[in-house]
C-alpha cells in the first residue's frame, strides 16, 4: 500500500484505489469502513455481482443518475459520478484548514503569515475521449480552487480523422462539478490536412491561452496549463496559492528559463486506480507565472520566440537544440502552449519526506488511459 499517511489528510480520496487512499483518512478505522461501503457499492461489469453492485450497475443504465446529464453513455460513468459534491467536502476541508504554514514547509517554501500570497490559478486543458468519470476524479481534487478554466476540444483527431464534439454546451455542468463560475469549453477547427500529430495537438492547446486572456488572467497569476488526466493534489493546490518561492514570481528572474515555474512529481495510475505504475512516473502538469506566458505576459518586452516554419517548434538556439540565441542576460522570450509541455519549467517540486517521512513524495496525479470498465475500450 503506497500509503502517505494514514493520520492527515493530505491527498484527496479520488479513487477507489487502496494504494492513495489511505493518505486522506483520519484514522485506520475511518479508512477501513470507507473502503467497505465501496467494496460493497463501486460499479463493475463483471457478472456475478452482490447485491449492492447489481443495483449500482442498474443505476448507471439510468437516465435519472445523480451528477451525470442525460444521453451520457453508461461506460462513461464511474463510482464518483454517482456521488454529489457533499460526499467529498469533509475531506477538502480537512486539506483546506491545514496550517499555511506548516504546509508550505512540507514543500520547501516560505509563508509569510502577515501579508500571505493570494494567487490566483487559471487552469487549461484539452479535452479528448475521455470518460466523465475523469473529470469527476479531477474535479474532486480541485473543486472551487481555480479562478477560471478553459477546456478545449477539437473536431478532428491528431491524425485528422473527423469526430464528434462531445463536451462542447456542457459549461453548466462543468461549472458546477469543479466549482467554478469563470469557465470555457472552446472548438478547435482547423481544416489544413497537413497539420498532423502533436503539431495539431499544440495548435489546440494554444487555444487555452486565449482563452485564459478572454476570462481576465494577469500577468501575476498563474497559468496551470494540463492535459485532462493529470491534476495537482490539492493540498499542493493549495501551496501554489499561498506560499513563497521565486518559481512563481517574475521579478527574481524576468521568466530566465532555468528559474520559473514548477512542475509536477506525478504518481501514475495506468487505465484503473487498482493500477499504480511501480517504477515510472512523469513530469507534467507545469506552472507559470502570467508574465511569461503569450497572450497574458508584456510582448513588447519579452517578445515571441520564432518557430520553425509549419511547426510547433522554436528555431534552433531559442530552446531548440540549445539555447545560444537568447542572450544570458535577457530578455528572454515568452512561452507558448508547446513550450509549457516541451520546454517546461525546470524545477519539479515534491513533497520534503526527508522532513515529512509520513507522507510519500508525490505532487500530482496521472490517470493514464483510464477507462470506467471494460465496455469503454
Amino acid at each position: 500500500m503506497a500509503s502517505s499517511s494514514l493520520s492527515r489528510p493530505v491527498k484527496l480520496v479520488l479513487l477507489l484505489s487502496l494504494a492513495s487512499m489511505a493518505s486522506v483518512f483520519v484514522n485506520l478505522n475511518e479508512f477501513i469502513s470507507l473502503f467497505m461501503f465501496f467494496s460493497s457499492s463501486s460499479s463493475s461489469s463483471q457478472p456475478h455481482l452482490s447485491e449492492n453492485r447489481q443495483r449500482h450497475h442498474a443505476e448507471r443504465k439510468s437516465s435519472t443518475i445523480l451528477n451525470v446529464p442525460p444521453g451520457v453513455p453508461p461506460q462513461e460513468i464511474g463510482f464518483l459520478s454517482t456521488k454529489p459534491a457533499t460526499f467529498f467536502q469533509n475531506f477538502q476541508d480537512k486539506i483546506d484548514q491545514d496550517d499555511p504554514a506548516v504546509r508550505c514547509h512540507r514543500y520547501n517554501f516560505g509563508y509569510n503569515s502577515t501579508h500571505p500570497k493570494q494567487r490566483r490559478i487559471f487552469y487549461g486543458a484539452l479535452i479528448a475521449s475521455e470518460p466523465l468519470e475523469l473529470f469527476h476524479i479531477t474535479s474532486k481534487e480541485a473543486h472551487g480552487i481555480f479562478a477560471g478554466m478553459v477546456f478545449v476540444e477539437s473536431n478532428r483527431t491528431q491524425n485528422f480523422s473527423p469526430r464528434t464534439f462531445a463536451r462542447l454546451g456542457m459549461e453548466g455542468y462543468f461549472q458546477n462539478l469543479f466549482g467554478v463560475h469563470n469557465l470555457q469549453i472552446r472548438p478547435f477547427v482547423n481544416e489544413d490536412a497537413s497539420a498532423r500529430g502533436l503539431h495539431r495537438e499544440n495548435l489546440q492547446r494554444q487555444e487555452i491561452l486565449l482563452g485564459w486572456k478572454e476570462l481576465g488572467m494577469r500577468p501575476e497569476d498563474l497559468g496551470f496549463l494540463t492535459d485532462s488526466d493529470e491534476i495537482f493534489t490539492r493540498d499542493f493546490l493549495r501551496a501554489l496559492q499561498t506560499c513563497d518561492t521565486d518559481l512563481l514570481e517574475y521579478h527574481p528572474h524576468y521568466c530566465h528559463r532555468a528559474k520559473m515555474g514548477v512542475r509536477g512529481s506525478t504518481q501514475v495510475y495506468e487505465t484503473s486506480p487498482e493500477c499504480i505504475w511501480a517504477k515510472r512516473s512523469w513530469f507534467h502538469p507545469d506552472v507559470l507565472i502570467g508574465h511569461c506566458i503569450e497572450e497574458i505576459g508584456n510582448e513588447t518586452l519579452h517578445t515571441r520566440a520564432p518557430r520553425m516554419e509549419g511547426q510547433s517548434a522554436r528555431v534552433k538556439g531559442y530552446g531548440n537544440d540549445g539555447w545560444d540565441k537568447v542572450p544570458e542576460q535577457g530578455p528572454y522570450p515568452l512561452y507558448n502552449a508547446y513550450d509549457y509541455r516541451m520546454i517546461g519549467p525546470q524545477a519539479m517540486k515534491e513533497l520534503d519526506t526527508g522532513k515529512f517521512p509520513e507522507f510519500q513524495h508525490y505532487t500530482a496525479f496521472h490517470f493514464h488511459n483510464f477507462f470506467t470498465n471494460t465496455a469503454a475500450i
